[in-house]
């Protein structure tokens, strides 16, 4: 038995304390693409809460990343309280026993019950989940990062460059809609008028 999984027979005097550091590879399903995060720390305690199992805790680490603007090897930190709630049984069972007593009520929402068989409780899958959901889509090693030179390739944080500054559309084969330009030369502001 692991750290992440807990046995029912642990929680007999209503709660456990979790707190473990556990790596990526530890939490990362079979299969599943690499996430890039560092050693993580899960903290808190489950509680009986009949007829369920609640978490209630944190998830601490980093994220390492490469700066999207300067692609610098770069850590972004993070905190997450979670609350993952866990009932014994299949989903299935839940399906049926809404339809045969009707609509639950709303306040009891089982879209985030973690369902499982056994006499243990298994952290793995909502770790993992919380840390896929929350990671960050944009990384930026600071606020002000001046990012790469478009001409030399040059760090713009660490160094300066002798490269122009004003750039022309034409130089980059990617011009946008400035193909506009041409059909419409009267609404062009840069061209002189003639």
């Amino acid at each position: 038995m692991s750290g992440l999984t807990i046995s029912l027979s642990a929680l007999e005097r209503g709660e456990h304390e979790v707190d473990l550091t556990v790596q990526e590879e530890d939490l990362r399903p079979e299969g599943a693409k690499t996430l890039g995060i560092g050693p993580v720390r899960i903290h808190g305690k489950v509680e009986v809460v009949e007829p369920r199992y609640v978490f209630i805790g944190t998830l601490a680490g980093v994220y390492l990343r490469q700066c999207d603007r300067c692609l610098t090897e770069t850590e972004v930190p993070f905190k997450f309280d979670v609350i993952w709630s866990f009932e014994q049984g299949a989903a299935s069972e839940f399906v049926e026993a809404v339809s045969e007593y009707g609509e639950r009520d709303r306040a009891e929402d089982d879209s985030e019950t973690v369902f499982f068989d056994g006499s243990e409780i298994d952290l793995t899958y909502p770790a993992w989940e919380e840390l896929v959901l929350l990671a960050p889509s944009k990384t930026l090693c600071n606020e002000d990062c001046a990012g790469l030179c478009p001409h030399c390739g040059a760090n713009l944080n660490t160094t300066s460059c002798s490269c122009p500054r004003e750039e022309s559309l034409e130089e980059f084969g990617n011009s946008g809609l400035s193909g506009l330009a041409n059909l419409f030369p009267d609404l062009d502001p840069k061209r002189s008028k003639e």
